[in-house]
């Protein structure tokens, strides 16, 4: 047996593997308890959905009053993380969906998927894909969760995510098409993270994390009506970004793609730095964007 000392594979202040197989993490393990915000009256909850898996999600709901919509637009979040870090309900994904459902007046759903290396890839989409029609069960008053079958408005469904979590959020738009329903690190790490998080793939140019791999469905696919791409231009893959949008637009797909970069800024910077003034802006698109402005 390898000694528990010898270190396998290390992101530095993220992950650390073992050659025994124990893992440590250092980024984002907090978890900020649900409760009810004081200063916005943003109500969260978590649910398990799946109890085999232990799958949950955080819910958040606005507060209503007699001036709120009937019912309300759902927006669902997949967390970054590099698919074996951060959860649903960390401080930066808890924060940053205080004010969202504020101001897009939305319920937000964020994902709690099984992280790598423990449960490597696909479990982490197959457990979103499980979140994601967990929520639909809920489209014609029916499923057990009173705030999205009395208050959700299902044919307004947004699929959101950062990092690892937008890369989720495709895959999930490509699968509903098809269905009757840390900071930037240099790119050696991150394909250190990659085969981490799916061992025994061809790397980065596999099509769970390259949606324009010569092997990947047919962007053409999407099940959705519009999409925003956004990016920081300091990010490491903003080129991988961009690429999508482009290959978005020109696959034949009916719907309607929008682009956002933000000047300067660097990986998750609209999470790290809340209230500065690009995240405020990335912020309000977001906002325009579910809300239809």
């Amino acid at each position: 047996m390898e000694p528990d000392t010898e270190i396998q594979f290390e992101f530095p202040n993220v992950i650390r593997r073992y050659k025994s197989g124990r893992i440590e993490r250092f980024y984002l393990t907090d978890k900020i308890p649900a409760a009810v915000d004081p200063e916005t009256g943003v109500t969260s909850k978590d649910v398990v959905i799946d109890p085999e898996t232990g799958v949950s999600v955080s819910l958040f709901l606005p507060k209503l009053d007699e001036t709120a919509p009937k019912k309300l637009p759902i927006c669902i979040y997949f967390h970054g993380g590099g698919f074996v870090v951060c959860s649903a309900s960390d401080s930066l994904s808890h924060h940053y969906f205080t004010p969202l459902v504020v101001k897009a007046n939305v319920i937000a759903v964020s994902v709690d998927y099984r992280l790598a290396p423990e449960h490597p890839l696909p479990i982490a989409c197959e457990d979103s894909w499980a979140a994601l029609k967990w929520v639909a069960s809920h489209a014609a008053g029916g499923g057990a969760e009173s705030w999205l079958a009395e208050q959700g408005d299902f044919g307004r469904i947004f699929v959101d995510g950062c990092s690892a979590g937008g890369n989720i959020a495709h895959h999930m738009a490509l699968r509903a098409g098809a269905a009757e329903l840390g900071p930037g690190g240099s790119k050696e790490k991150m394909d250190g993270l990659w085969l981490l998080a799916c061992p025994g793939t061809i790397g980065m140019d596999h099509p769970l994390v390259n949606p324009l791999a010569e092997a990947a469905p047919s962007l053409k696919g999407l099940g959705c009506e519009k999409v925003l791409v956004c990016v920081a231009e300091k990010h490491a893959l903003r080129d991988s970004g961009r690429a999508y949008y482009e290959g978005v637009k020109k696959s034949g797909w009916g719907g309607d793609v929008e682009w956002l970069e933000s000047d300067g800024e660097g990986h998750r910077f609209h999470v790290l730095k809340l209230n500065s003034e690009k995240a405020l802006g990335l912020m309000e698109r977001t906002v325009k964007f579910i809300n239809g402005n």
